[in-house]
């Protein structure tokens, strides 16, 4: 009797083991990898985001590609292609867009943070999106010369009622030489004398000058300022002279004035003069 008994109240347990079993979530079951969004994608219901691809591990024809679509989808959402609000300026979006095709390379470093500006903007948190792209540029050329004007030269006439003009890229160590003609004459002031770019020697350099200290007034003078702002010279250009290079960065030119609405030729024989300006390497 006692073993029949036994034998009947182990079954149920049995039974309640088994069943609490089969109750029991299963852990540790492989879903497989989760595979990376890429391209447009939805954030909420405020607009998509471009996500890129993972440029390493690929090989370098797909990479060329991705590289390519993704700059067209960055630059293109900037543009306002997208219709989703978004639309920087013309001049910024230009000058990233050119940095980016001279190398695409850069925007395997950039594509990522672009994607989390996208993400805070349609979150009501992207104020600096903007202000950010505006130093991709000088981020991703810093320590480059972004080209040189040489071997070619350039030609051109000095314009009196501008300010710094004829602005262009050399590279550090290059020996440039600026020539102005000597035959064409100008006054900057009605009762003044006609003068070439050489500039009047009477006259006293008022201190609000471009240059102020080692120029005349009204002669041809240049600028030399290099990527980083961290070198910014101005001095005397006269009718020419040959410009070293410091670093890399932009050359300009123009009259030591500041008034240029009293700025006018010499006519002679019915002729207007015009100052030609050159710019060639030198030997």
């Amino acid at each position: 009797m006692r073993k029949a008994i036994t034998v009947a109240l182990l079954v149920p347990c049995l039974v309640f083991s088994v069943a609490g079993k089969k109750d029991k979530p299963k852990k540790g079951k492989d879903k497989g990898p989760k595979t990376a969004l890429v391209g447009w994608q939805p954030e909420g219901e405020a607009g998509k985001c471009y996500h890129p691809p993972k440029f390493d591990g690929m090989a370098e024809g797909p990479r060329k590609l991705a590289r390519a679509e993704t700059i067209a989808a960055i630059i293109g959402q900037w543009r306002g292609e997208q219709g989703d609000g978004i639309s920087m300026g013309d001049t910024l979006v230009n000058n990233v867009e050119t940095v980016l095709l001279g190398d695409p390379k850069d925007v395997e470093a950039i594509a990522g943070e672009n994607l989390e500006w996208c993400r805070k903007h349609f979150a009501g948190q992207g104020q600096g999106w903007e202000d950010w792209a505006t130093g991709l540029p000088p981020r991703l050329t810093a320590g480059e010369c972004r080209g040189s004007l040489l071997p070619q030269e350039m030609h051109d006439y000095i314009n009196l009622a501008s300010g710094w003009h004829m602005n262009m890229d050399f590279c550090k160590d290059e020996r440039i030489r600026i020539e102005v003609s000597d035959q064409d004459y100008y006054k900057v002031d009605d009762g003044g004398p006609w003068i070439n770019a050489d500039g009047d020697p009477d006259a006293a350099v008022p201190s609000d000058y471009p240059c102020p200290s080692g120029c005349k007034v009204g002669q041809a003078i240049l600028r030399f300022r290099n990527y980083d702002g961290t070198i910014d010279i101005v001095e005397p250009l006269g009718t020419g002279k040959v410009f070293r290079l410091p670093d890399h960065g932009t050359i300009w030119v123009r009259i030591n004035d500041i008034s240029p609405a009293n700025n006018v030729w010499k006519v002679e024989a019915g002729l207007q003069h015009h100052a030609g300006v050159s710019y060639m390497g030198a030997d």
